[in-house]
């Protein structure tokens, strides 16, 4: 809970909005995923990834830290996630 305080403070201090769902059932969290204009997968050692795996499911490809289980699923799967190196984060989201 603090960590949560603590980020969207954060958030608010920098001028971002933040929405915090609490838990979502399948059907809400597929709709809210949908309507991201643009999915992000930041963590760092992200391998075997639900979030990496959702996002795909779901229709998006997201941008995720680049590693060697994204380069992986990048290389198996092309079109499917974008590759990008932490120092590009900022920019490709813009």
């Amino acid at each position: 809970a603090a960590d949560l305080d603590a980020f969207v403070r954060r958030a608010a201090d920098a001028g971002v909005a933040v929405e915090v769902t609490g838990w979502l059932d399948d059907v809400a969290m597929a709709e809210r995923a949908r309507a991201v204009s643009v999915p992000v997968i930041a963590h760092q050692h992200v391998s075997a990834s639900a979030s990496l795996t959702s996002w795909i499911g779901w229709g998006r490809r997201p941008l995720a830290l680049r590693n060697r289980y994204v380069d992986e699923t990048a290389a198996l799967r092309p079109g499917t996630v974008r590759p990008v190196d932490p120092s590009a984060l900022g920019a490709e989201v813009r």
